[in-house]
């Protein structure tokens, strides 16, 4: 009986400790993704700011002509 309670003991400690690992990795992934959407919204950013300047430049150019 005694082998018995250690066994499950263990298991809900191994239960326990996967379980929390698994919120870690959870987090982390959160973590993640969030900071994809930050890189994503500023290479949108980026983007357009070289749209314009380039407008501006083509504008400059059909202006000097």
């Amino acid at each position: 009986m005694r082998v018995g309670a250690q066994r499950l003991d263990s298991l809900r400690d191994s239960q326990m400790a996967a379980q929390a690992a698994s919120g870690v990795m959870a987090a982390a992934m959160l973590r993640q993704q969030s900071a994809m959407r930050e890189v994503a919204d500023w290479e949108l950013a980026v983007m357009e700011m070289m749209r314009e300047l380039s407008q501006v430049v083509a504008e400059e150019d059909n202006g000097a002509l």
